[in-house]
């Protein structure tokens, strides 16, 4: 670790989590709870976002899981040093879902911009409703979706709004491995993006009859007057797909 990406964390931790992130779930669920609650942190990238929930808000126990692996050496490292204190309570495994122990249940399950990026999320949501214990809920807001602006995620060597769509995909990948010589990539999922639309979204998290919708809200921000734009754009129907930038919900298991 170095200086730089410790300050990296702090604002992770501090600015973008507990006044940014999590205020925003309080405005449109003002009963989210997190005192005593065990905690997964789903593709939990640093650590930082559970860490404000143990520190901050009570949990009793965090679990943090990514696939990246010099996040999670980075998450178990910055623990051992800067959160001595906190190591009988937060763990994080260099792993997937199915990974962790059968027995392995959760109070809540969070995850900050890490749906767009899961390859099946279809699966991925059935294998969090396992891990739930009765009466759990999965607390999730991501973006920018596919189909929008920057729902590219500055992959390609385009860098502005709707890059990806005015050009096919197939001149994309093109121009983007002519730049990059060691590079083959060859589908949306080689750049970690899984390309789904808002419709599918839809369909994966408002249509599952094990899980009861108590928060779906879609453009929020804190930039109120390019989000109002947003909003105005995204009730028109033919754009709709277009200028829902990001989702924020939170779904109960019953």
């Amino acid at each position: 670790m170095n200086k730089e990406q410790i300050d990296w964390f702090d604002n992770e931790l501090n600015i973008r989590n507990k006044k940014v992130f999590f205020n925003r779930f309080e405005k449109i669920y003002s009963q989210l709870n997190f005192k005593d609650k065990d905690i997964l942190d789903f593709g939990c990238g640093c650590g930082a976002l559970g860490l404000e929930t143990v520190l901050n808000r009570d949990a009793n126990s965090l679990t943090g899981i990514d696939l990246h692996t010099e996040w999670i050496k980075f998450a178990k490292e910055n623990l051992k040093i800067n959160y001595p204190q906190l190591q009988e309570k937060v763990s994080y495994f260099n792993c997937d879902i199915d990974s962790l122990p059968d027995n392995t249940k959760f109070d809540l399950i969070i995850s900050k911009e890490v749906f767009e990026h899961v390859d099946d999320l279809k699966s991925a949501i059935n294998s969090m409703k396992v891990r739930l214990k009765s009466g759990g809920m999965i607390i999730s807001g991501f973006g920018p979706l596919y189909n929008s602006p920057m729902g590219h995620h500055k992959r390609f060597t385009f860098k502005f709004p709707f890059a990806h769509i005015l050009f096919s995909e197939k001149y994309l990948f093109k121009r983007l491995n002519s730049v990059n010589k060691d590079a083959k990539y060859k589908n949306l999922n080689d750049l970690g993006l899984n390309g789904l639309s808002f419709r599918q979204y839809k369909e994966i998290l408002l249509t599952n009859n094990d899980l009861e919708v108590i928060a779906f809200e879609t453009n929020v921000s804190d930039r109120k007057f390019i989000n109002s734009i947003f909003t105005f754009l995204s009730r028109i129907p033919f754009l709709t797909e277009y200028f829902v930038h990001n989702i924020y919900c939170v779904l109960y298991k019953k």
